[in-house]
């Protein structure tokens, strides 16, 4: 067996099982994507897997598509669907997730919904349902929600908490396996239209604090830089927007200190701008 693959599986069995079941949205994949999720004007249609209030001000059509092999390895691979819509007096998400190899695999199927509540507070919702399925063992799955807002403190910083899980849903034999609650709280700032920073400090039951860190720098209209860390992992991860009219393509890698890298690409398509519905 690959040596990289026995130690990452290594890794993975000695979490617990809890946290096993959220391997899709808590991989570098799902990270990169949301780097933008705390200021409004530097969010994508990745930000509300992170982040549901993004969705809020979110005034366009659009889809992407996001893969990536984790650590270089195939049965690591993950890939992700996204969609926003603009709907009544607020804007609509969809995500379906998948990832795995023909002996373990998992798949995240989700729907959000965000809206202003005022002219400065933002607040949104995620319902998710994940699966793990294991040939021989059968399959568990279990029903996970999110609710985060977003508060404008000033033109340039804003400050978002968003909780998951609050009431851990069960799956497993018995229903005895519970999902983790995170409870996640930080800022976004950005001085200019071309310049974005935010930090959030994430807090996952049985496990000690995460604390993220991520930028955002556009010096080109067509080319758009990001990079970012975790602590929790040391995990570190950069890449690079390529734009295109309506369509962005990007390519960026995870570095784990003892796994290695985890090569991404990711293709953002906007198709209409389309202004929310007045109360």
């Amino acid at each position: 067996m690959n040596g990289r693959l026995l130690l990452a599986l290594c890794i993975s069995a000695s979490l617990p099982v809890g946290i096993q079941a959220q391997f899709l949205q808590e991989q570098p994949v799902p990270a990169y994507g949301g780097t933008g999720a705390l200021h409004p004007g530097h969010t994508d249609p990745f930000s509300f897997v992170l982040q549901p209030a993004a969705l809020a001000r979110v005034k366009s059509v659009a889809a992407g598509v996001s893969g990536g092999r984790g650590y270089g390895l195939k049965e690591f691979s993950q890939y992700s669907i996204v969609a926003t819509l603009p709907a009544g007096l607020g804007t609509a998400g969809l995500q379906t997730a998948f990832g795995g190899f023909t002996g373990y695999s998992e798949n995240v199927f989700s729907l959000g919904y965000g809206r202003m509540a005022g002219e400065k507070l933002s607040v949104g919702m995620n319902f998710c349902y994940q699966q793990l399925r294991i040939p021989g063992y059968g399959a568990a799955g279990a029903m996970g929600a999110e609710a985060g807002l977003l508060l404008q403190l000033t033109n340039e910083f804003y400050s978002g908490i968003r909780v998951k899980n609050p009431v851990a849903g069960r799956y497993g034999k018995d229903r005895q396996e519970r999902m983790p609650s995170l409870y996640a709280a930080g800022f976004g700032y950005a001085p200019s239209a071309f310049f974005y920073v935010s930090t959030e400090f994430r807090k996952t039951a049985g496990q000690p604090v995460n604390i993220a860190v991520n930028f955002q720098y556009r010096p080109l209209a067509i080319l758009l830089l990001r990079g970012g860390m975790e602590t929790a992992a040391s995990v570190y991860w950069a890449g690079a927007g390529f734009v295109l009219k309506k369509c962005r393509l990007d390519l960026f890698t995870t570095v784990h200190p003892q796994l290695g890298l985890t090569p991404g690409l990711q293709v953002l398509f906007h198709f209409k701008t389309k202004e929310h519905a007045t109360e």
